[in-house]
C-alpha cells in the first residue's frame, strides 16, 4: 500500500515516504547509518526537510531543565514551541525572537535560525546556550566556548551538521501575558524612515506592504510589553472548511484574490489602531487561522527573502518592484522586519508568491535579480536559488566551516552545493 503523499507548509515539495519515529537514542543512531534527513512539524517553506528516509523526533520532547531563577530552559528538540512556551508563560518568562507560528518544533526553529520581531537579539541563536547533536552517530555537545564551529554550523544548519537532540536557551522576563500594539499607516514605503525616526521606544517592530500599490503603501506594527496592561484571553483559532478551501483554491493564484485581501487586510487593522493582545495572537498571526495555507494547495507558493542594510532597503524595494511589474510578478504577502547588528540596522524582505505557469520564469527573474545586487538571500525560506553568491555563502556558518553528517540528506543539500 503506497503512503499518501505529504507536503511541506507551502506546497511546493512533496513526499511519498514513511516517516520514521524512534522513541529513544540508541533506535534514533540505529537509523542514521544509511542516508536520513529530518522533519519537524511540516511547517517548512522549502525542500530542507525532504528526502527518501525522514526521521521525526515527535518522541523526543521532554523539558529536561528549567531554572526560573536562572532564566533558563532544557529540552529535547521534538517539542512544540506551543507546549515550551506555555510552561515559561506561567513564570512570565519567554523567548521575544519567535516564529510566526507555535507549532513549529525547536529544532525546527534553531536548525533554520528563525527571527523574530524584535529589534535587538532578533534571531534564535541570540538564546541558544548550548546544544547536544547527533554528528556522525556520535552525541556531541556543543556551545560557544566548546565544539564551537560545530555549535554555529548547526545553527540555521537546516539539519545538514546531524540531528538537534536538545537545547539550552536563555529565557525573558515579562510582565503579563498581554502585548500593546500600535499600527502607523504610510502612503509610500519612503514615509517608514521619517516614521521610525518618530519612534517611541518599542520591544518590537514590523512592516506590511501592499505589494500591489503603486506607491508601497502598508503599514508598521509596533508593540511593547507593558507592566498595567489589562490581562487578555488568547483568540480561539479559526479553521476554514473544506468547502470553501476548495472554491478559493479556484481563484487564490488571481492577481484581484490578492488585490481583494490586501483592502480587507488594511481596512480591518484600521479599525483598530491600538490594541491590547494575548501575546500569541501577536507572535503567532498565522496561527489565527489554522489552515489558511491550504487555500493556496492547488499551486502551491514559494518565499523570496533577502537581507539588506536599512541604507538598501528602498532602493532595493523600489527596484525589485520595477522587475516584478515588468513580468507581471506579484506578491500575496510581503513584510519587512528590522534589526540591528553592531549599530547598524538591517532588514529582511520577504515576498510570499503563488507558483504558476509562469513559475520558471519567474525563478529565472528572481535568481538574476539576487545575482545583480550581490543579495543575502535566506536558505530557511528560500526554495528557487541556483547559484549561491558569496554573500549568502558568507552568512551561513554550515557552508563557510563546511561541516556536513556524512549520512544526511534533503533536497536542499542536493540543490545548494550538489551534494
Amino acid at each position: 500500500m503506497l503512503n499518501k503523499k505529504k507536503y511541506n507548509y507551502s506546497f511546493n515539495y512533496g513526499f511519498n515516504s514513511k516517516i520514521k519515529n524512534p522513541n529513544n537514542l540508541q533506535k534514533l543512531i540505529e537509523l542514521c547509518k544509511s542516508s536520513y534527513n529530518v522533519i519537524g512539524n511540516g511547517y517548512s517553506y522549502n525542500d530542507a526537510s525532504i528526502g527518501k528516509n525522514p526521521i521525526s523526533l515527535k518522541n523526543f520532547k521532554r523539558i529536561l531543565n528549567f531554572n526560573v531563577k536562572r532564566k533558563t530552559i532544557e529540552a529535547e528538540s521534538g517539542i512544540l514551541l506551543d507546549e515550551l512556551l506555555k510552561i515559561t508563560l506561567k513564570k512570565k518568562l519567554i523567548i521575544k525572537s519567535l516564529p510566526g507560528s507555535r507549532f513549529v518544533t525547536l529544532g525546527g526553529i534553531i536548525a533554520n535560525n528563525t527571527q523574530g520581531k524584535t529589534i535587538k537579539k532578533c534571531f534564535i541563536r541570540d538564546y541558544i546556550i548550548s546544544l547536544k547533536i547527533l554528528h556522525n552517530r556520535k552525541v556531541i555537545d556543543c556551545s560557544q566556548k566548546k565544539n564551537r564551529k560545530l555549535f554555529h554550523a548547526t545553527i540555521g544548519g537546516k539539519g545538514c551538521t546531524g540531528i538537534i537532540i536538545s537545547a539550552k536557551l536563555k529565557l525573558d522576563k515579562i510582565y503579563n501575558n498581554s502585548i500593546m500594539l500600535e499600527k502607523v499607516f504610510f502612503d509610500n514605503i519612503e514615509e517608514i524612515d521619517l516614521i521610525l525616526k518618530k519612534l517611541k521606544k518599542s520591544d518590537y517592530l514590523v512592516a506590511w506592504i501592499d505589494n500591489l500599490s503603486k506607491n508601497l503603501e502598508g503599514i508598521i506594527f509596533f508593540a511593547k510589553h507593558g507592566k498595567n496592561l489589562p490581562s487578555k484571553k488568547q483568540k480561539p483559532i479559526i479553521k476554514i472548511p473544506q468547502i470553501l478551501i476548495y472554491f478559493i483554491n479556484t481563484i487564490s493564484f488571481r492577481r484581484f484574490f490578492t488585490f481583494f485581501f490586501n483592502k480587507i487586510f488594511k481596512f480591518k487593522n484600521y479599525l483598530r489602531k491600538k490594541i491590547t493582545y494575548h501575546i500569541f495572537d501577536f507572535f503567532f498571526i498565522q496561527d489565527t487561522i489554522k489552515n489558511w495555507n491550504e487555500v493556496f494547495r492547488n499551486k502551491g507558493f514559494f518565499q523570496y527573502q533577502f537581507t539588506c542594510k536599512y541604507s538598501e532597503l528602498f532602493i532595493l524595494v523600489r527596484k525589485l518592484q520595477v522587475v516584478m511589474n515588468e513580468n507581471k510578478i506579484f506578491s500575496i504577502f510581503m513584510i519587512i522586519k528590522f534589526y540591528k547588528k553592531n549599530k547598524i540596522t538591517y532588514n529582511s524582505v520577504s515576498y510570499d508568491i503563488v507558483k504558476n505557469s509562469n513559475f520558471n520564469n519567474t525563478c529565472k527573474i528572481l535568481n538574476k535579480f539576487s545575482d545583480k545586487h550581490n543579495l543575502n538571500i535566506s536558505l530557511s525560506k528560500d526554495s528557487i536559488i541556483s547559484n549561491l553568491n558569496e554573500k549568502t555563502k558568507n552568512s551561513n556558518d554550515f557552508l563557510t566551516y563546511n561541516i556536513y553528517d556524512k549520512n544526511f540528506n534533503s533536497k536542499f543539500l542536493k540543490r545548494i552545493i550538489n551534494k
